[in-house]
C-alpha cells in the first residue's frame, strides 16, 4: 500500500470507531468500549461446555467484526459501483478492524478482554466450519482449555525449541570444539526456564488458594 492508502486506512478505522460510538471524551477511539461490547454481546453467547457446542457456539473473526462494527460499508455493494480504489480501501479498513478485534480477544493471560469475562472463564480459539475459519469462545472446562489453549501453545513452543536446537546443532557441527560449552549453556537456559515456569504456576496456585480460603462462607 502507498503512504496515502495507509493514511486513508487509518482514518477509515478511526471513522468506524466514531460511527459506532466507540469514542473517548477526547475524541480518540475507545478500544475498552469495544471490548465491553464484545464480551457482553458476543462472547456471552459463545460459551462452550462440550465438544458439540464447540462446533457451533464459537464466533468467527468475520462475524465478530460484522456484529460490532455494523455500519461498515458492504463490500459487495462497493464492488458493484465499480470504484476499485474505494473498494480496496474499504477492504483494508475491514481487514485492520478484524485484526484489531482478534488481537483484543486473545487467549493470553494479560489480554485486556479478561477484565470483562465472567469469573472462572477463559477465551479459547478453534477452527470451525467447512472453511475452517478461526473463531473464539468462552469456557471453564479444563478439557476444552487443554485442547484449544494449552496444547496448541505447547506445540508451538516445542517447534520453536526444536528450531533453536537445530540452529545450535548446525553451529556445533561447524565448531565442534565449542560443542560442550554450548550444550552446557543450553541446558542451563532450559533449566532456568523450567524453574521460572514452575515457580510462576506454583505462586498462582498459592495465591488462588489463599484468596479462596479468605472468602467468607455463604
Amino acid at each position: 500500500m502507498s503512504a496515502q492508502e495507509v493514511f486513508q486506512t487509518k482514518q477509515g478505522v478511526i471513522a468506524a470507531y466514531v460511527a459506532e460510538g466507540f469514542v473517548k471524551p477526547d475524541g480518540k477511539p475507545d478500544s475498552k468500549a469495544v471490548l465491553q461490547r464484545v464480551a457482553e454481546e458476543l462472547l456471552s453467547s459463545a460459551v462452550v461446555s462440550d465438544k458439540a457446542e464447540r462446533r457451533i457456539n464459537p464466533i468467527t473473526r468475520g462475524s465478530m467484526r460484522e456484529r460490532i462494527f455494523r455500519l461498515l460499508p458492504d463490500l459487495d455493494e462497493l464492488g458493484s459501483l465499480g470504484d476499485q480504489d474505494d473498494l480496496e480501501i474499504a477492504q483494508a479498513i475491514q481487514a485492520q478492524i478484524t485484526s484489531d478485534l482478534w488481537g483484543m480477544v486473545s487467549t493470553d493471560a494479560d489480554a485486556r478482554i479478561r477484565e470483562f469475562l465472567p469469573n472462572g472463564y477463559m477465551v479459547a480459539r478453534v477452527k470451525i466450519g467447512k472453511d475452517l475459519a478461526w473463531a473464539s469462545y468462552l469456557t471453564e472446562r479444563p478439557g476444552l482449555l487443554e485442547e484449544d489453549v494449552f496444547k496448541p501453545n505447547r506445540e508451538k513452543l516445542s517447534r520453536a525449541s526444536l528450531k533453536e536446537a537445530a540452529r545450535l546443532a548446525k553451529y556445533v557441527s561447524l565448531h565442534p570444539e565449542d560443542g560442550a560449552r554450548m550444550l552446557r549453556a543450553d541446558a542451563a537456559y532450559s533449566e532456568a526456564l523450567g524453574v521460572a515456569r514452575h515457580d510462576l504456576i506454583v505462586a498462582a496456585i498459592e495465591a488462588a488458594t489463599a484468596d479462596r480460603e479468605a472468602q467468607p462462607e455463604s
